[in-house]
């Protein structure tokens, strides 16, 4: 078998075995892109070749725009080849939906990994990559195939390490840009024959290119005599000719990536500290330096951002994904995290990028692309008024004003200007009624679909005044009566005003002297006095200063312990085989408030209420009453359920507890105290959960 033939054997086979594994093909819809979360800032955010082994680390390493979408390549692995490393493409729509992807390993040049590729407006596609085979180890390798992603011709040159990026020259001709050597190929030649060869100095090692105006640019490492490193930039004529070079940075300096933002140029590396990120002058002077991320890392990409910004994206020192934009003077705009690593970037259109890589899953890396949003949206707002009365008049707030680039998502409102968010919609029209007084500007603050957002504040301010007192009202104690010495909850629940009553005032002796303010409905007070009759007096504040007043007349008793006697209304027949029915009745004792029966019957079921019925399976079963009342004071029996004759009532009560303190288990009624029956420290208790509840109350 010829090599042609034998090669294009093994890319079919690895096209129908690894790209069935990676669930891709040539020609095949959808390259298996899995949907996942979006990042900061981004519209979108995918995994590719997700149906790979879970072990398989995969990344992209590049990205380029075709007329239809993108095009990405990077490396996976693949088991035919003993679990090699293979290099693989995929092309997708614009927003990042696979249309074909296949992996590629040539049979004898075992390519590793692809760095960078392009589309030609012939439908073929050029890439650039890196081989591995057992004689040409890190060989440099840039490949054409015809339209359907079949391999068309290769070529690939001992020593020549590896070649990182492709650029289109014009129509008929790219630029291969290689570690040692850049290489100007004919495409319409079909069998990538060269035109022109560049070799740099020998101490010079190639990593990036990039197209000027009319120009190549390069960016690489240079090594100096004394074994440390410094950045190397060189611009290159369209006929392969050096224009200039550079060294830029400081020592240990290693560049990795090279752009253009305007007529500037950006690098990007490490400085054997971290990340290190430079602007240059269109001849290669240094215009300003900086480390782009706090935490050290690398940059491994450099892109133009909107606005004449300039983006820069690697990973973190702790091992995660970083793209950041950064403004006049190297002045960080912003920061995203995003993967595990970030390889390339590709600014598309409004200003957009796209950001490719790996992301961690599980102990290993999926082949990850996300678009980013680096341009907020801008947030405006008008008021349809400059006065309002509170509860009475409706504001209408406008942010229709605002923009974005892909549209405002979220307006959130800030009506009364305190910071806080008080309503959200989706649309750009607000109408409230305002509940409190004062000179307010309402704010906006508009959010786009990735996440970014702008705030603005009305430059009209709203006078917002409160011509209507509000009502006070105090009801009767729920028990008619309050138990003197107690902690007493008074309440005041149903005031109302077309605001907001901001306070709560409470004279409890009668004499018009508030004793006590609050800003809820509820108040604990105790009456000392027994047998006495108190008029309490409440006075209501809105957020005006206006008020209104109300009194009650409270009456005192002493409050005795409550007392609870058992009786049996009748037992009936037997039901059926080994059934009966019992009906209880408890007489209660109560001096002040209202005081509560919870009985447990011989199966275990709580029941509570004055009187009771129920079925029970055999005489002789006991039922336990516990009677409690509002101020914590409590008294308990049993009863054994007993029938002298069938059809005949049987009354049997069996008193009173010993006077000890009963320690129940956890299928008893509660643990009660039966010695004095007194409030004690229960009625604190009870007082105060009581309080809790009509604080939660008031606050609804």
């Amino acid at each position: 078998m010829t090599s042609s033939a034998r090669s294009l054997a093994v890319g079919v086979l690895l096209f129908a075995a690894v790209g069935a594994v990676a669930g891709v093909g040539a020609g095949a819809t959808g390259a298996q892109v899995a949907d996942e979360p979006t990042d900061n800032g981004s519209l979108w955010a995918r995994t590719y070749f997700t149906s790979a082994r879970d072990e398989w680390d995969q990344r992209i390493y590049g990205v380029t725009r075709t007329d239809d979408g993108l095009l990405l390549v990077g490396t996976g692995r693949n088991d035919l080849f003993g679990d090699e490393v293979v290099a693989y493409a995929a092309e997708t729509t614009r927003d990042g939906r696979g249309t074909w992807g296949r992996p590629y390993m040539h049979a004898a040049t075992h390519t590793r990994a692809l760095h960078d590729g392009l589309k030609l407006d012939d439908g073929r596609y050029v890439f650039a990559g890196t081989t591995n085979a057992p004689s040409m180890t890190g060989v440099g390798q840039y490949l054409l195939f015809d339209n359907t992603g079949d391999i068309h011709t290769w070529r690939y040159a001992r020593g020549h390490g590896a070649f990182y990026d492709v650029l289109l020259l014009n129509a008929t001709r790219v630029v291969a840009v290689g570690s040692e050597r850049i290489w100007a190929v004919e495409t319409a030649r079909g069998d990538g024959g060269r035109t022109w060869t560049h070799t740099p100095l020998s101490e010079v090692t190639l990593r990036a290119g990039t197209r000027a105006e009319d120009s190549i640019l390069v960016a690489g490492t240079q090594e100096r005599n004394d074994g440390r490193t410094t950045g190397y930039v060189a611009e290159l004529g369209p006929d392969g000719d050096r224009r200039w070079r550079r060294t830029v940075g400081g020592q240990s300096v290693r560049l990795q990536a090279i752009t253009t933002v305007g007529d500037d140029i950006v690098v990007g590396g490490t400085d054997g500290q971290g990340g290190w990120l430079a602007r240059l002058a269109a001849d290669g002077d240094t215009l300003w330096t900086r480390r782009p991320f706090p935490d050290g890392g690398r940059v491994d990409a450099v892109a133009s951002g909107p606005d004449g910004t300039v983006l820069a994206a690697g990973e973190t020192g702790n091992g995660t994904g970083v793209v950041a934009q950064f403004g006049a003077g190297g002045r960080t705009v912003w920061r995203g995290r995003h993967g595990a690593e970030i390889n390339g970037l590709l600014p598309v259109r409004n200003g957009t990028t796209v950001a490719v890589g790996a992301r961690s899953d599980g102990g290993h890396l999926d082949a990850y692309a996300t678009r980013i949003d680096f341009r907020p949206p801008a947030a405006a707002i008008t008021v349809g008024t400059d006065r309002a009365e509170v509860g009475n008049t409706t504001v209408r707030l406008r942010a229709n004003g605002s923009t974005d680039n892909f549209g405002v998502a979220r307006y959130h409102w800030d009506t009364d200007g305190d910071g806080r968010t008080d309503h959200t919609t989706e649309e750009p029209i607000l109408r409230y009624v305002p509940a409190e007084t004062g000179t307010i500007r309402p704010r906006v603050t508009v959010g786009d679909a990735s996440g970014r957002t702008d705030t603005a504040t009305a430059t009209t301010a709203i006078d917002v005044t409160d011509t209507t007192p509000p009502t006070a009202v105090f009801p009767r104690p729920s028990s008619g009566v309050v138990a003197a010495g107690e902690p007493t909850i008074l309440s005041a629940t149903g005031s109302r005003d077309n605001g907001v009553i901001r306070a709560y005032r409470w004279d409890f002796d009668g004499d018009g002297k508030p004793e006590t303010t609050t800003d809820n409905a509820a108040v604990v007070h105790t009456f000392d006095g027994r047998n006495r009759t108190y008029e309490v007096g409440l006075t209501v504040v809105d957020g005006a200063g206006q008020r209104d007043t109300t009194s009650r007349l409270i009456e005192t008793r002493r409050n005795d312990p409550p007392e609870l006697a058992l009786s049996v209304d009748h037992v009936a027949s037997e039901l059926y085989d080994d059934g009966y029915e019992a009906r209880l009745v408890a007489d209660v004792t109560n001096t002040v408030g209202n005081a509560t029966v919870r009985w447990r019957l011989p199966n275990g079921t709580i029941l509570t209420g004055r009187a009771i019925s129920f079925e029970f399976q055999e005489l002789g079963s006991t039922v336990e009453a516990s009677l409690t009342d509002e101020c914590g004071g409590s008294d308990y029996e049993v009863m054994e359920l007993t029938r002298a004759a069938e059809g005949k009532t049987v009354n049997r009560n069996a008193g009173d507890l010993p006077t000890t303190e009963r320690e129940e288990t956890g299928a008893s009624i509660e643990s009660e105290r039966t010695a004095t029956a007194g409030p004690g420290l229960g009625a604190v208790a009870g007082a105060l959960a009581l309080l809790l509840v009509a604080l939660l109350l008031a606050r609804d």
